[in-house]
């Protein structure tokens, strides 16, 4: 090595403006606007009754929520459906068409019915004052009640989660054809269907967490 050389000499060609941002960063910037406006829309008015300790949790768990993102760059290169060289070689002269892409949507477990059987008729014991009752007959009234709330609760979740996936999904679908229209122009299908649940797993993750922190001021207020 030569002995006049200067480490120091190297600070001329650092780039000052250079910052490296992670994928899953770039796409949590994209996608935290679309996350509060949703928020926004679901909960209406409601939002701004929070407590200031919660818009603090909120913006933690949208921090954290894109980590497993980063994984969607490996499935891109792992699932080509031609090989590197050939994909280098396109590369070269790919030329971005504005091409569209026909993203799999599986059922998941809340596209499943919640809704209650509005021809059901209340029994005895749900329409009955629990003076009127005897103590077994009260207990019983309970037990319905609790999982009449379970089933409501039940019910809340999952359609605070369909909404939210429906809405967030298309919107980081269209990140990643903005970002990489060639790796998804060479993506097999079942390349699409991994991808497809990565993003099942890190947006209804990030919705539970969400809905957990949102649901759990306004039951303080009730």
């Amino acid at each position: 090595m030569d002995s006049d050389f200067d480490p120091d000499s190297l600070d001329e060609f650092e780039d000052d403006d250079y910052e490296y941002i992670s994928f899953f960063e770039s796409v949590r910037q994209f996608m935290e606007p679309h996350l509060k406006e949703f928020l926004s829309s679901y909960y209406g008015e409601r939002m701004g009754q929070l407590e200031s300790g919660t818009y603090i949790d909120l913006e933690n768990a949208i921090k954290e929520g894109f980590f497993w993102a980063d994984n969607i760059p490996d499935l891109l290169y792992n699932n080509r459906s031609i090989s590197d060289e050939a994909f280098d070689a396109a590369l070269d002269t790919y030329i971005p068409t504005g091409e569209t892409f026909s993203w799999p949507r599986p059922k998941y477990w809340f596209d499943g019915n919640f809704t209650y059987d509005e021809e059901d008729e209340d029994t005895f014991l749900e329409d009955s004052d629990p003076i009127d009752l005897t103590e077994d007959q009260r207990r019983a009234k309970q037990i319905i009640e609790h999982v009449d709330n379970m089933q409501e609760d039940a019910a809340s979740f999952a359609d605070f989660v369909k909404k939210g996936f429906d809405t967030l999904s298309p919107k980081m679908q269209q990140y990643l054809e903005k970002v990489g229209p060639i790796d998804l122009h060479y993506l097999t299908a079942e390349g699409f269907e991994k991808v497809q649940e990565n993003i099942f797993f890190v947006i209804s993750d990030l919705l539970e967490t969400m809905y957990g922190i949102v649901e759990s001021d306004l039951e303080s207020k009730r």
